[in-house]
């Protein structure tokens, strides 16, 4: 399905009824990535509404002449939220950069929203500053042949990004953070469900930065899965969906 905006036509799937959750992909990828890791999740589960959707510069979302800035996709985000979810309280998840995204969100309805996922989390969009470190082995990585099948997909999955607007999104957004020496998300204490996920072979943005974002959720889980890199949700199919299971119930508990 796609819905126009002010700035951007959205490319989005809804998949079942009941508690809308939002999944927000990674920075190159399309909504591809998060359906083959989550809907399995869900194949025995009901009450849940699926929203993917593929932000600005992947899969067959389109901008428009009146987008300016990096700024922008924030605001193209949340009006997709205000119309598609409305005024129904709604979960998040984030992967990689869609956990930027997702905290984004959520800084904006603080009210509306009943738990926070992320997997792989970007804490800030100058991944310069990411802690890796030094002693990462990533042979440790079990490469089955289901492992390797997968992320051959996670590859397929970035053949229509536009690369030129997502490096000048990154450069802009950098730009923003170095000379206004401010993040662009405004952290608030968040009294719901939370689960983090990071890998500790992820040399992308490591697994340390994360840990501090627990000082904003009293009831996060924070997990560090080994034998996983960035793409942990692939690497450690069975901890990750144990836990996103474990999540989803402390939710429906809440409700």
């Amino acid at each position: 399905m796609k819905i126009k905006l002010k700035k951007a036509t959205i490319d989005y799937e809804i998949i079942g009824t009941g508690i809308p959750i939002v999944m927000f992909n990674g920075f190159v990828n399309d909504k591809k990535v998060m359906k083959e890791c989550m809907e399995p999740i869900f194949s025995n589960k009901s009450g849940w509404q699926r929203v993917y959707l593929d932000h600005p510069g992947v899969g067959e979302t389109e901008i428009n002449n009146n987008y300016n800035n990096f700024l922008d996709i924030f605001e193209i985000i949340e009006e997709f939220i205000d119309k598609v979810i409305k005024n129904e309280r709604f979960i998040l998840v984030g992967y990689s950069f869609g956990g930027f995204l997702a905290r984004y969100i959520l800084s904006k309805n603080l009210g509306n929203v009943d738990g926070l996922l992320l997997m792989s989390p970007v804490v800030s969009p100058v991944l310069e500053n990411a802690t890796i470190e030094d002693n990462i082995n990533p042979e440790v990585i079990n490469r089955s042949k289901r492992i390797s099948e997968r992320l051959e997909e996670v590859e397929k999955s970035i053949h229509k990004s536009n690369f030129n607007f997502l490096e000048n999104f990154r450069n802009e957004a950098e730009d923003y953070i170095k000379v206004k020496n401010k993040n662009i998300i405004n952290e608030k204490i968040f009294n719901k469900p939370v689960l983090i996920l990071t890998g500790k072979q992820d040399t992308i943005v490591g697994y340390k930065d994360a840990f501090k974002l627990l000082d904003y959720y009293p009831r996060g889980t924070y997990c560090v899965l080994d034998k996983a890199g960035h793409d942990l949700q692939i690497e450690q199919e069975k901890l990750f969906n144990d836990l996103v299971n474990e999540f989803l119930t402390r939710i429906e508990k809440d409700r």
